[in-house]
């Protein structure tokens, strides 16, 4: 939506994670974008299994939802935007393919429930909840806090992160993949492109393992979970 950004916070990127054991292939790509419509999405993932074998089931491709990036909607024929997103997403997959080699790994999960909350209300029965689809829902998301129709919670905060993690053989740090519930950020000023917590997350992780200096690189990747 307009107006358009006017200065680079920080740089927006299409991470990728590819895995192997031998017998099957997967491909996680996550980017930095409000959100991805189905039909560009499927048009990365032809262009992978053409130009890498890696059948389309076997990718899968999620967004940030930073609020600072514009959303790639729309049908065919593409646009300028939306060909470079797709472009984008299939390089990554190309190059985390190329940089392939033999890895450990494993996984964890831990808990921040300090930035997370439920956004969605229960309303007292008469309360105004419009459904964008037609009709009333029973929850309403942001009602706020002091809203005297409140009340209670549609559901419990998720506060676990997940990680996993992937290291060479000899324990260099391959990549780091995490997985957190909370919304985007913000705190650019408007007009200003960021890739909000998910880049400050990516930059940092590399730091905290060392491995700011890796070749082939150290890849960072935080996906905005449900």
């Amino acid at each position: 939506t307009p107006p358009p950004a006017t200065y680079i916070h920080d740089e927006l990127h299409a991470r990728c994670l590819v895995l192997d054991d031998g017998i099957k292939r997967v491909a996680f790509v996550v980017v930095d974008i409000i959100g991805l419509d189905r039909e560009l999405i499927d048009e990365a993932k032809r262009i992978i299994h053409e130009e890498n074998d890696l059948p389309p089931e076997n990718v899968m491709v999620s967004s940030t939802h930073t609020h600072s990036m514009a959303r790639a909607t729309g049908p065919k024929p593409f646009d300028d935007y939306q060909n470079f997103i797709i472009r984008r997403i299939a390089d990554a997959v190309r190059k985390a393919i190329y940089n392939l080699q033999p890895a450990r790994i494993g996984w964890g999960v831990g808990s921040v429930p300090e930035h997370v909350f439920v956004r969605r209300w229960f309303m007292k029965p008469g309360s105004p909840v419009p459904n964008p689809y037609g009709g009333e829902d029973k929850v309403m998301m942001n009602p706020g806090r002091l809203n005297p129709n409140i009340v209670k919670p549609a559901g419990e905060p998720d506060p676990e992160v997940s990680v996993i993690s992937v290291q060479s053989l000899d324990g260099k740090p391959i990549a780091l993949f995490a997985n957190y519930s909370l919304h985007y950020v913000g705190g650019v000023p408007r007009g200003h492109i960021s890739a909000d917590y998910f880049a400050v997350f990516a930059d940092r992780i590399q730091e905290l393992l060392g491995a700011d200096r890796n070749d082939p690189p150290f890849v960072g990747i935080m996906s905005n979970g449900t």
